[in-house]
């Protein structure tokens, strides 16, 4: 996430500048400050929220333009179904590759692919934790790593990607 101090020099930036990285960063980072409110009470990275939290969250996003994605993970029982879950969800290509690599590659084109914030919701991840806790503790890792990660990678300010898992926690 932009720093205070980064989000003070783009808004310093001239107001009738033509240049589309600071046209593009100036809405992106408005938007991401939709975003903060709606982690009110989420706690800490990664987000394992109640299906209560998760009401709460969306109602406070009714009208505010952020982009919900959701993944119904009950079925999911090993870490390669998982990435074949998330490319589904991300309408990835069909070139995807379903590994953590691929994952990445076509993943860091979803940080570019709009300004409205997304959040995704991971539901049914419960049932990996009790079956196989490994997998699970990776998968939410590698998501998490993936989330964090892209931003840093990419050339353009990108748009906030937040994940919600869902479940009994």
């Amino acid at each position: 996430m932009a720093s205070k101090n980064g989000r003070a020099l783009l808004r310093a930036a001239p107001a009738d500048t033509d240049d589309p990285y600071v046209i593009a960063a100036r809405r992106r980072l408005a938007r991401w400050e939709d975003l903060d409110a709606a982690r009110l009470g989420a706690g800490e990275r990664p987000y394992l929220v109640s299906e209560e939290e998760h009401r709460r969250i969306r109602e406070a996003f009714a009208e505010s333009g952020v982009t919900f994605l959701q993944a119904d993970a009950s079925a999911v029982t090993t870490e390669h179904e998982f990435l074949v879950l998330l490319g589904e969800v991300h309408a990835f290509p069909e070139y995807y590759g379903e590994n953590w690599a691929a994952f990445l590659d076509c993943y860091a084109d979803v940080f570019e692919a709009d300004d409205a914030p997304l959040v995704l919701t991971v539901r049914g991840l419960d049932r990996l934790r009790d079956t196989d806790f490994r997998a699970f503790l990776r998968c939410v890792h590698e998501l998490e790593s993936a989330t964090e990660s892209v931003p840093l990678l990419r050339p353009v300010i990108p748009r906030k990607v937040v994940n919600l898992y869902v479940g009994a926690w």
